[in-house]
This record gives C-alpha cells, sequence and structure tokens, in this order.
C-alpha cells in the first residue's frame, strides 16, 4: 500500500491518471484519510477536494460533515479531541 491520497503531490496525482489506474485501483493502492468518513473519498463520485488535491491535512477538514467524530485536530492550543482541549506529549 502507498502513501495514503491525500499525500500525493500534484504529479503523483496526474501520473495516476495518465497510467490509466482506476479510482478503484487508486483506492486501493493510497487509501483516504484516516479521519475520512466520507464513504469511497477516493471515487469519481467520492470527495472531489480530496481527489482535486485540496485536502493536504486534516485542516483542511475540520469543517467537514465526514470528519470522524474521534478525529483530533492539531491547533496553537493543543490537540482537540471532541471540543475538549488536551496537552500534546
Amino acid at each position: 500500500m502507498g502513501k495514503p491520497f491525500h499525500e500525493l503531490t500534484d504529479i503523483e496525482r496526474a501520473a495516476l491518471g495518465a497510467s490509466g489506474m482506476t479510482f478503484a485501483q487508486a483506492a486501493e493502492e493510497h487509501p483516504q484519510p484516516e479521519w475520512c468518513d466520507y464513504p469511497d473519498a477516493v471515487s469519481t463520485l467520492g470527495c472531489w477536494s480530496l481527489t482535486g488535491g485540496k485536502v493536504t491535512g486534516i485542516d483542511y477538514c475540520k469543517n467537514c460533515d465526514c470528519l470522524r467524530s474521534n478525529a483530533a485536530l492539531t491547533g496553537a492550543e493543543g490537540v482537540r479531541v471532541e471540543g475538549t482541549v488536551m496537552q500534546e506529549d
């Protein structure tokens, strides 16, 4: 398995398309981010922000309805989990 889809560069995403790889094959090789609950996010009807290269980290997704409820968002004040602030290690 390769790196998660959101970590692919523009060049790497273009190379996937040029190779003839289907979205199903790309999803198997490069899964959606672990914080994402969007069904089949790496697909033609999936998350267009993800497949379009806009998602580079969890901060982009912090207002998305498909953000997992247990996902940790990192901010200047620490790590927030489900609305609570915790100390960073």
